[in-house]
């Protein structure tokens, strides 16, 4: 989460059109959110991946970036999960989810 980075890490940016945002909050971990009620809870709450996060540098080849974004994510008629998301900024991590291993793990 954002409250987690360093405050000097935290760089806002101000375009000018009255809306605020910030560069650097970290991006870890990856989690899956299972919702019944329309997104009005999340009590299902799973890690696919875990760490740091750290994204204050565009370097991924030196092993800099740390980040998991960009995640995608579709059903199938099996109800399995497949999940697609960068890796760091190197590469497109795929992971296939039983609904048994969401239903099963820890809740919120």
């Amino acid at each position: 989460m954002a409250g987690d980075a360093p405050a000097e890490s935290l760089t806002p940016i101000d375009d000018g059109d009255g809306r605020s945002a910030f560069w650097g909050a970290p991006r870890a971990p990856m989690t899956l959110g299972i919702s019944h009620d329309s997104g009005l809870t999340w009590p299902l709450l799973r890690d696919l991946e875990t760490g740091d996060g750290y994204c204050i540098t565009n370097n991924s080849r030196d092993g800099l970036n740390r980040e998991y974004s960009y995640p995608s994510i579709t059903g199938s008629a099996d109800e399995a999960l497949h999940i697609a998301f960068t890796r760091f900024r190197q590469a497109i991590e795929y992971v296939r989810v039983e609904p048994t291993w969401v239903r099963d793990g820890p809740t919120s």
